[in-house]
Order: structure tokens, then sequence, then C-alpha cells
């Protein structure tokens, strides 16, 4: 299995199959991650840095966050979470003047309504959600500086549909969608069964670990008050893909001026 590597630009840097290991997951309601183990001397192994993109097909692409290398046997561990983890670096901000982001409509709307207004926050272009089919239970959401995976992946389990982050190669762009799930057991005879079987062998040395996995560098800082007047402070000055939102309840400082410390 061939893997691409590409910046977050889209721009292609290389290719590898000749690696040692290879173990990736994808997850319907939640993220899934990759790991792969190589040695590092390999052609464009240069290019496995933190932020780059590898993949096999559009579907199965995953942002690089974790190295590891062994400088006694020039082993290296790269690990990564799908491109929808994109989606954990940020919070749902409830509109201007309501306390509450509160929707009121089918789980496929919620999902791409709480995603559109995150990335307009965030100054995002290259994620384009896709066109809203309505699909899903009408259900009422309300959300107030969650994490924007956590609640797609809450109303993906109530719901049972599915979310992601593709590729789009051709028009250099991110894809966010909500999916159907289909029926691929062995039991069923419309679709090709589909049957999965990974062996995985670990490899355990000393290492040098350069990791954002856990990372966050924006806090969110709420003090005192209630809904549309707590005082909320906003600490750091990471932007775009580079922002990874952390919400702080502060509300035991009685002083504004002391919320910028608790971030």
């Amino acid at each position: 299995m061939t893997i691409n590597i590409i910046d977050r630009d889209l721009n292609f840097l290389g290719q590898i199959d000749n690696y040692e290991a290879l173990i990736l997951t994808k997850k319907w309601h939640g993220i899934g991650g990759i790991e792969l183990h190589l040695n590092e001397d390999i052609t464009h192994a240069d290019k496995l840095q933190k932020e780059n993109i590898i993949f096999t097909t559009e579907k199965k692409a995953y942002v690089i966050l974790h190295r590891e290398m062994n400088s006694a046997n020039r082993k290296m561990i790269i690990k990564g979470l799908e491109l929808k983890s994109y989606l954990g670096r940020w919070l749902v901000f409830p509109p201007e003047d309501r306390a509450y982001f509160r929707v009121n409509d089918n789980v496929e709307t919620i999902m791409k309504e709480y995603t559109q207004a995150t990335l307009d926050r965030k100054g995002i272009t290259d994620i384009t959600v896709a066109p809203d089919q309505g699909r899903g239970e009408k259900t009422v959401y309300q959300s107030r500086y969650k994490n924007l995976a956590e609640e797609l992946e809450k109303l993906s389990l109530s719901s049972g549909l599915g979310w992601d982050i593709t590729l789009d190669i051709e028009n250099k762009r991110f894809v966010f969608d909500v999916i159907e799930g289909q029926n691929k057991t062995a039991n069923q005879d419309t679709l090709p069964p589909a049957v999965f079987s990974i062996e995985y062998d670990n490899i355990a040395e000393q290492r040098l670990i350069e990791s954002k996995l856990g990372h966050a560098n924006t806090a969110i800082v709420a003090g005192q008050g209630e809904g549309v007047d707590r005082e909320i402070t906003i600490v750091g000055d990471a932007e775009g893909f580079d922002s990874f939102e952390l919400f702080v309840d502060a509300r035991d400082l009685e002083n504004i001026d002391d919320l910028p410390k608790r971030g």
C-alpha cells in the first residue's frame, strides 16, 4: 500500500511504500488514527513532518502530529489523526448576544451549521462544507464553548450518521460532510462485504519524541456572570489551523483583569 505525502496546502511531496509497519483506523462517530514504522533513511522520510498529511486514498487521510526518531537504529515512528481531527482544535462559540448556539432542525443541518460557523469564525476557507441534504431526525441541540469534534460525535452517536473530512486533490481543498452508513456485513447480498484483518508488531526503544497530540495553545477563559453576560477572554494569538482551543472555567476569579493569567 503506497503512502502519499502532501503539505497542508495539498502540494505533493512524495510517496513511501517500503515502510516496516502500518496500522490505520477510521472511526464512524469519533476520530481514528494512523501509526507508521519505517527507517528514517528511506526516500521522502524527511517529508514526514508534523502538520503534513499522509494518505492512501482521498477518504483515508491523516494529519501528522507525532514523530519519534531512534538514534541507535535509525527507526522512525509517525503518528497522526484523521483529517476530521482539525475540528477537534476549535470550540463551538455561541452567536453574538446569545448564551447558546441553539438549533432546532435535523441532525445533519445542526452538524453543518456548527461546523460552518466555526470555520467562518476561524477564517478557515480551505475546508468546504458539503451541501446539506437534511438527513437525520429533527431535534433541538444547543452548545456553548464545547469542543466541536466532541459535539459532532455526540450528534453522530444519537443519530447513527457519520461525519468526515476528505481530500479533494483536484480542487485543492478539504470537504466536510455527514454520511449515512451502508450494510456491508457478510449476511447481506446487496453490497460487497467488507472484511478487515490487521497484524501489527510494536517496537519499543529509546527515542526522540515530537508531538502535538493533546496540544492546546488558545484558551477561552470564562469568568463570572451567566449566559451572554459572562465575561470571556481569549488568550493566545495562534490562527487558523494552527489554533488549538481549550475552554477554561475561571468563575472563581472576581477581577476580570486576572482572567488572562488563568489562560
